[in-house]
C-alpha cells in the first residue's frame, strides 16, 4: 500500500528498536512477526533501543557472494554461509533488510558490486513475492556488475499444507540457501572480489580490434555507404555497452576522416543511444 512502511525484524533485538520506531513515527507501520521466530532466544540491549527504520543491516560479511534475506529466512541464511565457509572455503555475505519499505536498496547493491552474485531468500511464495523487486532493482541498477543472474530462494507456489512434516519439507531452509548460493560458486569459484575494473578490462581485447577496423575504415574512406553508416551505428552500441572509451575515440576519428556530417550524426546518435 503506497504512504505504509513495512519493516520485518529477525531477532529480538530489531525488533525492540524497529517497534520503537515504529510507535515514534509519524506514518502508518505495518510490523510484520514472524511465528517461527517466536521460540528463538537473543540478547536485547536493555533501556531505550532504536533501529532506524530503512536501513539494512549487514549480518555477515563476505566476498564471494550476496545473500539478502528479511524475517525468518535471515537465520537460514547466516546458518548457509557459515556451512559454505566450512565446507568450500568461501566468504557470503549476508543483507538483513529489516524494512522492506522504505528499501535499502544502497546497501544492497554495494554488496552486490562487491561480490558479483546474489542469493535472495524469503519464505514467501514465489509469485507474487518481494524477492521479484529486490531482484528488478538489481538487475536495473547492477546488471553489469553480476557474473551471473540472481538467484531466488521461496516457498513453492502452492497452498501451505496444515500437516507439520509437509510444511517444514514445504518452506525454505537453510540446506535450500546453500544449494542456490553453492550452485554459482561451485561453476565459477574465485578466491575474492572481482573489481569493477577487471570485469571491463576483460572486455577491453575485443573492444580494440573493432577500434582497429573503424580505423582501416576512416583510411580506405568508404563512408558513403549506407551499409558502413550501419556498420557505425552498431558500433556506437557497442561502445555504449562496453564503455569503451578508445571505441569512441576511434569513431570520432572515423567520422573525421569519412565525411563531414558525419561527426554531427555520431554526436547527435551516440547522445541518443547513451541515454537508452
Amino acid at each position: 500500500i503506497p504512504g505504509m512502511y513495512v519493516i520485518y525484524p529477525s531477532n529480538a533485538a530489531d525488533a525492540k528498536g524497529l517497534l520503537t520506531s515504529a510507535i515514534r513515527d509519524h506514518n502508518p507501520v505495518l510490523f510484520v512477526e514472524s511465528q517461527s521466530l517466536y521460540g528463538t532466544k537473543d540478547v536485547v540491549p536493555e533501556g531505550e533501543h532504536l533501529v532506524p527504520i530503512g536501513v539494512a543491516r549487514v549480518a555477515r560479511p563476505g566476498t564471494d557472494a550476496t545473500i539478502v534475506a528479511w524475517g525468518p529466512a535471515v537465520p537460514d541464511a547466516l546458518t548457509a554461509a557459515e556451512r559454505l565457509r566450512a565446507d568450500q572455503d568461501v566468504e557470503v555475505e549476508v543483507i538483513d533488510l529489516r524494512s522492506l519499505v522504505p528499501l535499502d536498496i544502497e546497501t544492497v547493491l554495494a554488496s552486490v558490486r562487491k561480490t558479483g552474485r546474489c542469493v535472495v531468500a524469503s519464505q514467501a511464495i514465489v509469485i507474487g513475492s518481494f524477492a521479484n523487486e529486490i531482484i528488478a532493482r538489481i538487475q536495473s541498477e547492477a546488471f553489469d556488475d553480476l557474473d551471473g543472474p540472481v538467484k531466488t530462494v521461496t516457498a513453492p507456489h502452492a497452498p501451505v499444507p496444515f500437516s507439520r512434516p509437509l510444511e517444514i519439507a514445504f518452506m525454505p531452509d537453510a540446506a535450500s540457501v546453500r544449494s542456490a548460493a553453492l550452485g554459482f560458486l561451485s561453476a565459477r569459484p574465485r578466491t575474492g572480489p572481482t573489481p569493477r575494473s577487471a570485469r571491463e578490462e576483460a572486455k577491453m581485447p575485443d573492444a580494440t580490434l573493432f577500434a582497429t577496423f573503424i580505423h582501416l575504415l576512416g583510411v580506405v574512406g568508404v563512408a558513403g555507404s549506407s551499409t558502413t553508416f550501419i556498420l557505425v551505428l552498431s558500433l556506437m552500441r557497442r561502445a555504449r555497452d562496453t564503455r569503451d572509451v578508445r571505441l569512441w575515440s576511434a569513431l570520432g576519428t572515423f567520422a573525421e576522416s569519412a565525411f563531414p556530417l558525419a561527426t554531427l550524426v555520431l554526436l547527435i546518435s551516440g547522445g541518443y543511444l547513451v541515454q537508452k
